[in-house]
């Protein structure tokens, strides 16, 4: 979902509203209830994203896995030099044959 496509989306809902303007890819959004959340991740379905900020479901909290260093580890505890790598291995235009 694009920025635009979330604002109007949270701009349109009735039990959803921005609490502060967006910042650097952040968008602060309040629900019915006054509980605050900082979205930065529009990658993930509106529908599923809806019933976690109107509180319906759980927030899931996911690692990132990666292979970069041949052999699957969490990414959260890496160097910016392990981070770059990581980054420049998913520029790729990749397709399968």
């Amino acid at each position: 979902m694009s920025e635009a496509e979330f604002e109007a989306a949270i701009e349109e809902h009735d039990k959803l509203a921005f609490y502060q303007p967006a910042r650097n890819g952040h968008f602060f959004v309040q629900n019915w209830k006054d509980d605050r959340f900082d979205v930065a991740d529009l990658s993930v379905a509106w529908l599923e994203l809806e019933s976690f900020l109107k509180g319906e479901r759980p927030a899931i909290i996911m690692e990132h896995m990666s292979r970069v260093c041949g052999y699957y580890s969490r990414i959260d505890n890496w160097n910016a030099s392990k981070l770059a790598e990581l980054a420049d291995r998913q520029k790729g235009d990749y397709e399968v044959h």
